[in-house]
C-alpha cells in the first residue's frame, strides 16, 4: 500500500523525518527501541534484517 502525501514536504520537514528515521533504526540496532515503528519505512528485505538481529541480540546465549 502506498500513502500519497497531501503536499510536498519542506527542506525542514524532509531533515527532520530523515534524523527520525535514522536515530531510530541507530536504537533498535542498538537493542534500545523495538523495530515495528520503522517497518512501514523500510524496504522488507531491510526491515526483517534489522528484525532478525533484534531476535539474536534477545536469545540467550551459552556462556
Amino acid at each position: 500500500m502506498t500513502r500519497r502525501l497531501r503536499r510536498h514536504l519542506t527542506d525542514d520537514e524532509l531533515r527532520s523525518v530523515a534524523r527520525w528515521v535514522v536515530r531510530t533504526y541507530l536504537e533498535v540496532e542498538r537493542g534500545h527501541r523495538d523495530a515495528r515503528p520503522l517497518r512501514p519505512l523500510l524496504a522488507p528485505h531491510l526491515y526483517f534484517a534489522l528484525e532478525e538481529a533484534e531476535r539474536s541480540r534477545a536469545a540467550p546465549t551459552d556462556e
